[in-house]
């Protein structure tokens, strides 16, 4: 099994009709550099604000 530290499944995102994450599936690796790259507008606030709003 992988040492996996941080694991999405289906993850789905809505503002109001538009769909901006559609069943996203992310691991991310234990004890490694991993960055998430990508245009302005791509999603990747929408896939880590989901997360930091469950630890506040």
């Amino acid at each position: 099994m992988k040492d996996v530290k941080i694991r999405v499944d289906n993850l789905s995102v809505n503002f109001g009709k538009i769909q901006a994450l559609k069943e996203l599936n992310l691991e991310i690796p234990a004890k490694r550099i991993t960055c998430l790259i990508g245009p302005s507008g791509c999603g990747k606030t929408t896939l880590l604000k989901p997360s930091t709003d469950l630890m506040s």
